[in-house]
């Protein structure tokens, strides 16, 4: 439960997408039903994206004609929902086992949890930096950009809700911050810089 809170928390602070989001859930409702087995949400995870038929198909139509510009697209988009999933599952996997030892559990309960949690978050680290970001490196680039520009925009609407709270600022002048923000950060995740696109060609 203490990961899907995690998760929520990443969601609402835009730093993981809706589809990696209902994905990182399921992979934890996956190891909640198997809670007598190992746990094995890492590959329960992995195998919604591990293709390479499909990685290796989109290659192929991207220097096709008039199929190539959709082809870009779609691997851009499937590379970075892969990232989007592997990285906050890393990251919520670290957030939650710095926290574990307040967890109510036998202290050989907790070892086994810990184990198992660490080495699942092990498999995901080595497939994130040992394979996409070297096979990858402009995608990963994209995302981290991106996070670091959600990053920005949350903070400015945190900053917006804290100024109006303490009357600094009117209701009316507040939403049309707040709705100035809000299209900035639709506008972001709409956005697929050039240079990776160049960088798949």
């Amino acid at each position: 439960m203490a990961l899907k809170g995690e998760y929520y928390h990443l969601f609402a602070m835009s730093q993981c997408g809706p589809d990696a989001f209902i994905i990182l859930k399921e992979s934890t409702d996956w190891d909640l039903d198997k809670e007598a087995y190992p746990m094995t949400s890492w590959d329960h995870l992995s195998s919604h994206f591990m293709n390479p038929t499909y990685i290796d198909l989109l290659f192929y139509l991207k220097g096709v004609p008039i199929l190539g510009r959709y082809a870009k697209n779609a691997l851009f988009n499937h590379l970075s929902y892969v990232y989007d999933a592997s990285l906050n599952y890393v990251s919520a996997h670290e957030a939650v086992e710095s926290i574990a030892e307040s967890f109510p559990f036998e202290e050989d309960i907790l070892r086994v949890i810990l184990t198992e949690a660490s080495e699942n978050r092990a498999m995901a680290e080595s497939y994130v930096y040992d394979y996409l970001n070297v096979t990858f490196p402009e995608i990963n680039k994209s995302i981290q950009m991106k996070k670091a520009a959600y990053n920005i925009l949350n903070r400015e609407k945190e900053y917006l809700e804290e100024t109006v709270h303490q009357g600094q600022l009117d209701e009316k002048e507040f939403k049309l911050l707040k709705k100035i923000v809000d299209s900035h950060t639709y506008a972001l995740g709409e956005t697929n810089e050039p240079w990776v696109n160049e960088a798949l060609s």
